[in-house]
Parts: structure tokens; C-alpha cells; sequence
């Protein structure tokens, strides 16, 4: 690079990194490895020099790459830091074109056929970005996000979506909410100001909510991720114990790449169901915690003016940190939580637990993880009492006529509402009217617009087609959907 008078060579990119490169990238004066594909773990291609591609474990964040494996959390400060080619959810394991952060893939099956899905559908990869806003809440230091922009395909939709995503972030920049940093910079921030790994938090929507591809379905549950230095953690909606648990405190020694044939589908990747630390801790790559005999479950109980929230817990055997999620609590976002008592009742004993809150940033309701901390073998009981103002859980979902299932975004300039037969080969229509003034229309996947007549009526079509298979409505203004109009099979 200086070669050229392009100055020290700061990045390197790569799909493929063995667990030694970081450390020669290191002695070179380079400060970030690029491109790791989290949440990834496939054969991206057919011949023998296919790229194999498994970076499970990594967080989503920028991390302090660890010396024995490059997708592990390590002490601070290392000589390089970790960067994902973009920030993404546990959607990757589902569907090979699921990438919430790529600007390009808001409609994956249609992502390389020529049609305008991909840069008509751009409004899914603005709910990501809005989601990372509401994030900035949940975590105690600043959030960094990867927004990925490509283009190999040279698409003239691929570069119309990328033009209205980077112009989305523009106009969210504007308001404050967003801050764009180069990964050199971020990696001398990190070092000046992190002695240790930060703790990252991402409350997932699925923003794909009736798009069904490969093994996703129409939509997956909402799920928390987080990170820390000591674990990297996945919680699924209403599950207690967490899908994936990382344990970044012990020696990791798991080959870059395994074939895993025993569980690898059709479509090359290794569904959560087959690997899930729960499941088959073993047989993921790179192993997780065994939380395999653990069971956990969450009681609410009315103590007048607080709600006593207590958490069972029974482990087999030992667990450096296991976190437990509390989902959707009927309070606003400010409410007060705190540990009452972390007790183990078969027997003598003690840890420590903490609490970390994370606000559903699309109704504003709270959800818990609460962390047990080298707890041994047993059974456990850690309560948590919660007090402020009720707020009902609401979740945007409903559904028309038991035929279609919608879900609602409120964003900062509007709602967006998506619908999509309850059976996958369902096909149907439904009718809305907009009650008041104002402004509302549909958005099929091919960018057509169904706007209301005079009266305030129109009629969306539903089906199996990827021209109709979950289209939009957008609603200026604050209210919800359902109650700024009637809908009606």
C-alpha cells in the first residue's frame, strides 16, 4: 500500500481466515481483520476452492480477537480487532441470503433474479437500520454497526438499493441518531477507551416477517443477542434458556472449517435445531456451553406495587455464566429491576447474578436477561423485583380472517405494516379502509402502488408469488395501523 502512496495498509479482508492470521496481521501493523460473515457457517461454492465459510460464535460487534481462535472474544487490547462484513441476525442459519445489514438482500429469493424486489423491498433494510437505533438504548456504551453495500452483481436495482439505503442513514444521520466511523478508526477507539471487551445488546425483529425462503419461515420469533467478554449468547421469544451460548473464558481448539455432514441440510448450512447448545452442544462449531439437562422457567407474581419475578433454574453441571431470558414484562421501558436473592435450595451454595434490561424498542416494553455467574450443579432460584408503570405487552402482530397474518413497524417516518398468508400455498385478497385523513397505501414486492379511491377503500392481493408474497401498507403519521383503519377479508 505505501508502495503506491496509499499510505500503511490499516485492513485486511477475508472470507477464509485461519486462527493464526490475526497474530501475522498483528506483526504487520495491520489493525483489522474485515468481512467475518457472522452467523454464517456454509460452503459458498461448488468446486474444490470453494470458499469455506464457518464464523459462528463471533460477535456481532467489533471484538479483540482472541489467539486461539479468530472467532472468539479475547483480552484487550489485541493487536487486531474483528469486524463482520455486516451486522445480521441468527437469520443467516435459515436462509443463505438472509442478511438484514446488506442492502441488497431485503428480498433473498429474489436477490440474483434480475426483477425489481431487491430495491423495491429497500423499507426491510430500513427497519434493520431503525432497529439499531432503538439498540442504541440497550447498550451501556456506544453500539457500532457494519451496513454492507454491494454490488458484484452489477444490478441497477442492487445500486438503486444501495442508493436509498446509504441516503436513509443520511437522513437518520441528520437527526443525531447516527455517527459514520471507517473500522481503522473504530480500532483506535477501542483501544483507548476499551480495557477490556464491551458488552453488546441487539433486540432481533425479523424483518423479513412473511417472506419464506429455504428453511425460514414466514416469520421467525423475535430473539436477543448478547455479547460480552466473557460469552456470546442467543435467546429465542418466550424461551428461557438461552439457543446459543459461546463461553469465551475457556480454551477454544476447533478447526477453522468442519464438513458436519451429519448436520448440514440440503442447503449446505446447520440448522439451530441441529446444533443448539441445548441439543447437540458438541456438535457445533465451534462448541458451545452443555446446557443440555438444564430446564428453566419464569414465575410473575403480584406483591402490590411491584411484580415479583422468579426465575427456577436446575443445572447438571457447571456453567461459567448462563444467561436467562424474561421476556415482554407489562411495564414501560423505565421500569426499576433489581435482585432480591440468588439462592440455591438443594443445598449450600452461592453466585452471583445480574441483570441486564433491554427495551423492545418497536412497543417500548422491557425484557430481562438475568446472568448467573459461576453457579454450580443444582437448583436455583433468583428473584427480581420490577416496579413502575404498567404498560400491556403488545407485539404488532394480528391476523385477518385466520387467513392472513400481518405484523406492524412503527418507524420515524411512519408505520409499515406486512401481510402474508397464514398457509404457505394460501393465496387470498383483503380490503382496507382508511378511517381518517390520512395518507396510507400498499407496496407490492415489485414496487406497484395500491393507493385507496376516493372513498378510502383498496384491496390487497396475498399470495404465494413473489410479486404478492408478503406486501406492504405504509401509514403516515403515529398511530398503529389497526386502528387508523378497518380491514376486512
Amino acid at each position: 500500500m505505501e508502495l503506491v502512496g496509499l499510505g500503511p495498509m490499516e485492513l485486511v479482508a477475508s472470507y477464509t481466515p485461519g486462527h493464526e492470521t490475526p497474530k501475522v496481521l498483528g506483526e504487520l501493523g495491520v489493525k483489522g481483520l474485515t468481512s467475518l460473515c457472522v452467523w454464517q457457517n456454509v460452503r459458498d461454492g461448488k468446486a474444490e476452492n470453494a470458499w469455506l465459510i464457518n464464523h459462528m460464535g463471533a460477535p456481532n460487534a467489533p471484538y479483540f480477537i482472541a489467539p486461539d481462535d479468530f472467532r472468539k472474544v479475547g483480552p484487550a487490547p489485541a493487536a487486531v480487532l474483528g469486524f463482520s462484513m455486516g451486522t445480521t441476525s441468527s437469520v443467516r442459519c435459515y436462509d443463505w441470503f438472509g442478511y438484514e445489514g446488506c442492502a441488497t438482500n431485503c428480498m433473498p429469493s429474489q436477490r440474483y433474479t434480475g426483477n425489481t424486489a431487491v430495491s423495491s423491498n429497500i423499507h426491510r433494510f430500513f427497519l434493520t437500520v431503525d432497529g439499531w437505533i432503538h439498540d442504541a438504548a440497550n447498550n451501556p456504551d456506544l453500539l457500532f454497526v457494519t451496513a454492507a453495500l454491494e454490488n458484484f452483481h452489477q444490478s441497477a436495482h442492487w445500486r438503486e438499493a444501495n442508493r436509498q439505503a446509504v441516503d436513509y442513514m443520511v437522513r437518520r444521520a441528520g437527526e443525531g441518531k447516527i455517527v459514520f466511523a471507517s473500522a481503522a478508526d473504530i480500532a483506535d477507539f477501542y483501544r483507548r477507551h476499551y480495557p477490556i471487551q464491551p458488552e453488546n445488546v441487539h433486540y432481533w425483529r425479523d424483518c423479513y416477517s412473511g417472506l419464506r425462503y429455504e428453511e425460514k419461515p414466514d416469520e421467525l420469533p423475535d430473539r436477543i443477542e448478547m455479547s460480552t467478554n466473557r460469552f456470546h449468547s442467543l435467546h429465542v421469544e418466550g424461551e428461557v434458556l438461552p439457543q446459543f451460548l459461546w463461553d469465551y473464558t475457556v480454551p477454544w481448539s476447533d478447526a477453522e472449517w468442519e464438513e458436519q455432514i451429519d448436520v448440514r441440510n440440503r442447503f449446505g448450512m446447520v440448522h439451530p435445531g441441529q446444533i443448539a447448545s441445548g441439543v447437540n452442544p458438541l456438535g457445533s462449531c465451534p462448541r458451545q456451553a452443555d446446557t443440555r439437562g438444564a430446564s428453566a422457567r419464569v414465575t410473575l407474581e403480584d406483591r402490590g406495587g411491584r411484580t415479583l419475578v422468579r426465575l427456577h433454574v436446575e443445572i447438571e453441571q457447571p456453567l461459567h455464566d448462563l444467561p436467562l431470558a424474561v421476556w415482554n414484562l407489562p411495564f414501560a421501558a423505565d421500569a426499576d429491576c433489581s435482585i432480591a436473592r440468588t439462592v440455591r435450595v438443594d443445598a449450600d451454595g452461592r453466585a452471583d447474578a445480574r441483570i441486564v434490561r433491554i427495551r423492545d424498542g418497536w412497543t417500548g416494553n422491557p425484557s430481562l436477561l438475568v446472568i448467573l455467574e459461576n453457579a454450580a450443579a443444582g437448583s436455583w432460584e433468583i428473584d427480581v423485583n420490577v416496579s413502575g408503570r404498567p404498560q400491556p405487552v403488545g407485539d404488532g402482530r394480528f391476523d385477518i380472517g385466520g387467513r392472513i397474518s400481518a405484523r406492524t413497524f412503527r418507524t420515524a417516518e411512519g408505520s409499515r405494516t406486512y401481510f402474508w398468508s397464514a398457509s404457505a400455498n394460501d393465496a387470498a385478497i383483503f380490503a382496507l379502509r382508511v378511517r381518517d385523513d390520512r395518507r396510507c397505501h400498499g407496496i407490492l414486492n415489485d414496487g406497484s402502488l395500491i393507493r385507496p379511491d376516493a372513498g378510502g377503500n383498496a384491496v390487497i392481493p396475498v399470495g404465494s408469488s413473489w410479486r404478492d408474497e408478503s406486501p406492504c401498507m405504509v401509514l403516515e403519521g403515529d398511530a398503529e395501523s389497526e386502528d387508523a383503519v378497518a380491514f376486512g377479508p
